[in-house]
C-alpha cells in the first residue's frame, strides 16, 4: 500500500509533538469530527464543581493542527503556555466558558473550538485552583 507524502509528514508531526514533560495526547475521532469538543485528558477528584462566576486559576496551552495563518501565533503542534486567572462565564473566548464547567482541581481538559472555515483551535487547560463566586442577587 502506497502512502502519500502528506500522510508521512503528518505522522512525523504527531510523533514529535511533545513539550516539556507533557506528552501530546493524539486527537481522537470525536475531537476531529465535531465542531465543538471537550475531552478529559487527565481526570481528578479534588475539589470538583467549577461553575459560572467562579474565579479559576488555569494553565492553558493552545495548538491548531493544519492552520498555517499567522505561523508565529498559530502553527501546527507548537504549544504556547499561559497562566490565567479568569471568571468562568466571562472569558473572552466564549465557548471555553462551557468547556470549563464542572472541572476539578488538577484536571486536564482539551477543548476544541472551530475557527471560521479553516480548522479548529484546541485549548488544553489544567485547573490549578478556584474560589467559588457569589450567586447573582435577585433583582427587585
Amino acid at each position: 500500500m502506497k502512502q502519500s507524502p502528506f500522510y508521512l509528514l503528518l505522522l512525523c508531526f504527531l510523533s514529535v509533538a511533545k513539550t516539556d514533560d507533557d506528552a501530546y495526547v493524539e486527537l481522537d475521532e470525536y475531537e476531529v469530527k465535531n465542531k465543538f469538543s471537550v475531552r478529559v485528558l487527565r481526570g481528578s477528584s479534588l475539589r470538583c464543581g467549577l461553575d459560572l462566576r467562579d474565579e479559576a486559576d488555569i494553565e492553558m496551552r493552545t495548538f491548531s493542527p493544519g492552520v498555517h495563518i499567522m505561523p508565529h501565533i498559530l502553527s501546527d503542534y507548537q504549544f504556547g503556555y499561559a497562566q490565567q486567572k479568569i471568571i468562568v462565564g466571562e472569558h473572552n473566548v466564549t465557548p471555553l466558558n462551557a468547556g470549563l464547567r464542572g472541572m476539578c482541581v488538577g484536571e486536564l481538559r482539551r477543548i476544541g473550538i472551530p475557527v471560521g472555515g479553516i480548522g479548529k483551535v484546541y485549548y488544553e487547560i489544567t485547573l490549578k485552583d478556584y474560589t467559588k463566586g457569589t450567586p447573582p442577587r435577585e433583582e427587585l
